[in-house]
């Protein structure tokens, strides 16, 4: 499963009838890459320099992740510019969700609220539940929770049965105490 992360970008939105401008928070989405770290630590350009120098080729999985990565990160240095090149190439070449969901910010950057809930909704899975079950059932973190709390109650089980006398559980009772 791939790893991901995000940073939080405050945009000022000055809204018809309403007196004061408001605060929201979007945020991008960035891919486990090189120079990540860097941006997370507020040294935005030096995680850009690192992106960037990625020597990865034109149309890679690397480069995909990297250019809808840029995407995002090039909104948050205010390079308004290239955060456009960025997501359009992003978009175009790796449709995935980091691209779309950079672009939506970008949009909502620029007044584009239309443009911005089409890329949102291009970004998010249609089924939520399935989503999280799949994450449940891929990520190394949810697993080994799934299996920690599977083995305390095998060892409640086990503690169980000692109490009783000494036993010897075999597979198969070890399998349908989890099951």
């Amino acid at each position: 499963m791939k790893s991901y992360s995000s940073l939080a970008i405050l945009i000022l939105l000055a809204i018809p009838g309403i007196s004061h401008a408001e605060k929201l928070e979007f945020k991008i989405a960035m891919e486990d890459l090189p120079g990540i770290d860097e941006v997370q630590a507020g040294q935005v350009e030096l995680g850009i320099s690192i992106l960037e120098a990625n020597e990865a080729t034109p149309g890679s999985v690397t480069w995909q992740r990297t250019i809808a990565t840029l995407c995002g990160i090039y909104v948050l240095a205010a390079d308004y510019k290239k955060a456009n090149d960025a997501c359009e190439t992003a978009v175009a070449d790796a449709p995935g969700e980091t691209a779309f969901n950079n672009r939506g910010v970008l949009r909502v950057h620029y007044g584009d609220f239309i443009g911005a809930s089409e890329d949102f909704e291009k970004a998010r899975p249609q089924d939520v539940g399935e989503y999280l079950q799949l994450i449940r059932e891929s990520d190394p973190k949810l697993i080994a929770a799934s299996n920690t709390k599977s083995l305390e109650y095998l060892r409640l089980r086990m503690d169980t049965a000692r109490v009783r006398g000494p036993q010897k559980l075999s597979s198969a009772a070890v399998e349908n105490v989890l099951n």
